[in-house]
């Protein structure tokens, strides 16, 4: 983690890691006044497409950070060629370990910015 010179980068990834963040499949945990809800049910408010909103929907599918994750999977391509043929579920793991210095910095502003429009499209909500 020390790799991403950026305070703010490096706490949403590390967040994102370690599952102490924001997305409904961690909230559901104790949103509902301590009373868990179940995992079918923590659907993303942000695409609202009736999708359980965890780390895989939001780094790879949630239709709300289209263009934000268009951007990360381009900037990760031109570094490292090999990306664009893995799987979902091996981007998705690859996106969470950010192990070298160049991906690292890409991937944490990425994920900050991810957080950031997240906030932003729910405040708008309310």
């Amino acid at each position: 983690m020390t790799l991403i010179t950026k305070p703010a980068h490096r706490i949403s990834l590390t967040r994102l890691r370690l599952g102490c963040h924001a997305l409904r499949i961690q909230t559901g945990k104790y949103e509902n006044r301590g009373a868990l809800i179940p995992v079918e049910e923590r659907t993303c408010l942000v695409c609202k497409e009736d999708c359980i909103e965890h780390e895989q929907h939001f780094l790879m599918y949630c239709q709300g950070y289209t263009t934000l994750r268009r951007e990360l999977h381009s900037h990760i391509s031109n570094v490292d060629t090999h990306y664009n043929r893995l799987s979902d579920n091996e981007k998705t793991r690859y996106l969470l370990r950010a192990e070298n210095t160049i991906t690292s910095k890409i991937i944490g502003k990425y994920i900050h910015l991810m957080f950031k429009k997240r906030k932003e499209i729910l405040d708008s909500q309310l």
